[in-house]
């Protein structure tokens, strides 16, 4: 019985047939391959047929782009890559029978209580169903969603589940996504959500900093801005007020080691004080999570350094 030759095939860029060496067992000719199909050009003899592509499917309208399925689902233990049961058809779209339906019944049962595999993964399935809620909760765009995933993912990877509960990781990693995006978050935010207490998930949250080496970014005032005066109902005179405020107290270190939320509450407070609108300190002081004491040390040297400038 011959055998294959496995490197001896070529490729003629003229008929963009492949070609091999192989003759054909009737007439002795050469043998081609075009079309999924392998026949001799001499006699017409094919020798194989529906060949498989294990390739990716290419699009005829897009030559550029290619398809090879649906991409991975971070949000899942397994990516989602795991097998899923229907429930009244079946693959070709028939109707099942009732007993068939009851066997599928029983199947999908015991396939979903041996589907995680382990421990750990189901630990990972909790975590990403809290991650889940969270990010809803706080209504946070995609990217932090997966981030946190992707954090989340890689703290199991680094045993940084032992000795620490799901929930708390999971905060954890919703804040610690919110930070590396930058995103206007605070773990008072995550924790009004989340099923621990704020010092657990702040514990939990400098574990995976420290093991994973985040890299987080700092906390700008500027980018407060928009979300109090969105939940003031404030106009946009006054946001864009407040806003070269806080670009200025940036610029002069007025945020360093402060709360950035404090300071994006005085510069709002100062912006309504400069256009003559209504604003108390103690609705500023509710709506951005702070105290009224807390606000009035960050306009008055807020203050302060709008008059410095102000004079130059």
């Amino acid at each position: 019985m011959s055998v294959l030759p496995v490197y001896e095939r070529t490729f003629d860029e003229d008929d963009r047939e492949r070609t091999t060496d192989d003759q054909c067992p009737e007439c002795a000719g050469s043998l081609v391959t075009a079309n999924d199909e392998t026949y001799c050009r001499d006699c017409g003899l094919i020798a194989t047929e529906y060949r498989i592509d294990t390739g990716p499917e290419w699009s005829r309208d897009q030559p550029e782009r290619k398809r090879t399925g649906a991409p991975r689902a971070q949000g899942m233990h397994d990516y989602g890559l795991a097998t899923t049961f229907g429930h009244w058809t079946d693959g070709r779209g028939n109707t099942l029978s009732a007993s068939k339906r009851r066997r599928l019944g029983r199947l999908r049962r015991h396939h979903n209580q041996a589907r995680w595999g382990s421990k750990a993964n189901r630990n990972l399935g909790h975590a990403f169903d809290d991650i889940r809620r969270l990010t809803s909760a706080l209504d946070l765009p995609a990217s932090a969603c997966d981030r946190a995933y992707a954090i989340c993912r890689a703290g199991q990877n680094a045993d940084l589940f032992v000795g620490r509960s799901i929930e708390a990781i999971a905060s954890a990693s919703v804040h610690a996504a919110t930070r590396c995006l930058g995103l206007p978050w605070t773990l008072a935010d995550v924790a009004d959500y989340a099923r621990c207490d704020r010092q657990t998930i702040r514990t939990a949250y400098r574990a995976l900093n420290l093991e994973l080496g985040l890299r987080t970014r700092p906390l700008r005032p500027r980018a407060f801005v928009p979300r109090l005066a969105s939940a003031l109902e404030l106009p946009a005179r006054i946001r864009k007020r407040a806003y070269d405020l806080a670009v200025l107290a940036e610029d002069a270190g007025l945020g360093t080691g402060c709360d950035p939320v404090g300071v994006a509450a005085a510069c709002l407070y100062e912006a309504g004080h400069d256009r003559h609108v209504g604003l108390t300190q103690k609705r500023i002081a509710s709506v951005a999570n702070v105290t009224d004491a807390t606000l009035r040390r960050r306009w008055h040297a807020l203050l302060e350094l709008d008059t410095l400038d102000r004079e130059r």
